[in-house]
């Protein structure tokens, strides 16, 4: 099983976690939406990359490459904050009561 970058952290700062299974169970719940919709939309943007390559239109690759790894990354943010919700602990930077 492939470990978060949440995950990989705490490993090296640490800071133990005990979680119940139950807790477990829905970070693992969490962690496998967000790697589904990860997967759509490399998906969705893959074809369109290599049509892009494929007619030698290197400002539309660039641009639809980047536009891919920002949705990767507002999809992981999403899921480490959903994941902090889970656990019931705050991000630290006033995320409580959202």
């Amino acid at each position: 099983m492939l470990k978060s970058a949440y995950e990989i952290a705490m490993e090296k700062t640490g800071a133990p976690e005990n979680l119940t299974k139950k807790q477990k169970e829905a970070l693992a719940e969490i962690e496998s939406k967000y790697r589904a919709r990860i997967a759509e939309i490399e998906l969705q943007m893959t074809p369109q990359i290599e049509g892009a390559r494929g007619v030698g239109d290197g400002e539309a690759v660039s641009t639809l490459v980047r536009m891919l790894a920002d949705e990767r990354q507002k999809l992981q943010t999403a899921c480490d904050e959903e994941k902090e919700k889970s656990r019931g602990k705050g991000t630290g930077k006033g995320e409580r009561g959202k």
